[in-house]
């Protein structure tokens, strides 16, 4: 039932999902692992969605997945065997997509890619892209925004750096306001002080 599913934590999704990997049920696998990484983002939910993604042949959202779970692997066990298998099926994604790191000379940044935003800078991981041409950019309030338009090819890992020119003040933007008197206006010529008598 629809409430049933908005009730549904991201435990129970999880719970769910692995399920349907078990009987390799993976597009199925993978609509209830996005759900529950949309509310929360851990490793163990990483790992199997990206492997289900893996299957779909969803290289780019594998890639970013399988990343995700190899760089926040926690040190418990069982570690060795199964930080292998997930080590090697990241291999197998990034072999089908670039591996971009992008950074921007201005600390926070707003970064996107093909119109959607990746996050700011510093970005603290590689952005996964399919093969083809994609448009990068870098803005930020005050400054001119930097793009540049990459061709992505599978298996290929670059690093590219946006430069971002601030912008310049406007004439006259910074000049200080005109002096106003402190003291009282001079009036008419009746209301002048009078001048001492001379000699």
């Amino acid at each position: 039932a629809p409430s049933a599913r908005a009730e549904s934590t991201p435990e129970d999704l999880f719970r769910q999902g692995r399920e349907a990997v078990q009987t390799k049920d993976w597009q199925r696998a993978r609509e209830l692992l996005a759900r529950s990484w949309a509310l929360k983002k851990s490793f163990d939910t990483a790992a199997l969605l990206g492997q289900s993604e893996l299957k779909l042949e969803k290289f780019r959202d594998a890639a970013e997945h399988l990343d995700f779970a190899v760089r926040s692997f926690p040190n418990l066990e069982p570690s060795a065997d199964a930080r292998k298998r997930i080590e090697e099926a990241a291999k197998r994604a990034r072999s089908k997509v670039l591996a971009l790191r992008i950074s921007a000379s201005v600390p926070g940044a707003e970064i996107t890619v093909d119109g959607s935003s990746v996050g700011r800078e510093p970005l603290d991981a590689e952005v996964f892209l399919e093969p083809g041409k994609h448009q990068v950019k870098a803005a930020l309030d005050g400054y001119d925004a930097a793009d540049r338009e990459v061709e992505a090819k599978a298996g290929r890992a670059e690093r590219i750096e946006l430069k971002l020119d601030r912008q310049p003040t406007p004439p006259g933007a910074s000049a200080p306001a005109a002096a106003v008197p402190s003291g009282p206006t001079v009036g008419a010529a009746g209301d002048r002080p009078p001048t001492a008598p001379s000699g």
